[in-house]
C-alpha cells in the first residue's frame, strides 16, 4: 500500500496537506484516480490544475480541485463511486457501512472497531 507521504511526493498537484484525511484504506485507490488524472492532464496540456483537499465525507471520498476539464471531472466521480465500496481501514471491498460517522468497512476492521453498521452491497468484486 502506498504511503501518505509516497502519494503526495508522486503528483504536482498534491501535497501532504491535502491527502492527510485520506483514509488509510483509500490510498491505493486515490493513487490510480491521480495516475488517470495526470494523464488528463498531459494529454490536454493543462498546467495549472489545483486540488484543495480530498477526504472523506458521508463515507465517500471527495476531491475538490479547480482548473480540470470535463474528463477530469468524470474520473473523479468514478473513484467517488469505487470508494464508497472500498474499505476505509485496508482497502478490501466492503460489506458494511457504519453507522454515525458513515464509513464502509470490509468484515475484519468493521469486527475491529465495532458499533453499529448496515450491510452494503458491493457490486465492485
Amino acid at each position: 500500500m502506498i504511503t501518505y507521504d509516497e502519494l503526495a511526493d508522486k503528483y504536482d498537484f498534491l501535497t501532504p496537506g491535502t491527502v492527510c484525511e485520506i483514509p488509510r484504506g483509500w490510498l491505493d485507490i486515490t493513487d490510480h484516480m491521480a495516475s488517470e488524472i495526470q494523464e488528463e492532464l498531459d494529454k490536454a496540456g493543462i498546467d495549472d490544475y489545483v486540488v484543495m483537499q480530498v477526504k472523506e465525507k458521508y463515507g465517500a471520498l471527495r476531491w475538490y480541485d479547480y482548473g480540470g476539464n470535463k474528463q477530469i471531472d468524470k474520473i473523479i466521480r468514478k473513484y467517488e463511486d469505487i470508494s464508497e465500496h472500498t474499505c476505509c481501514g485496508c482497502g478490501r471491498n466492503a460489506t458494511k457501512m457504519s453507522m454515525g460517522w458513515i464509513c464502509p468497512w470490509c468484515d475484519d476492521c468493521a469486527e475491529e472497531i465495532g458499533g453499529s453498521f448496515r450491510e452494503i452491497k458491493n457490486d465492485y468484486n
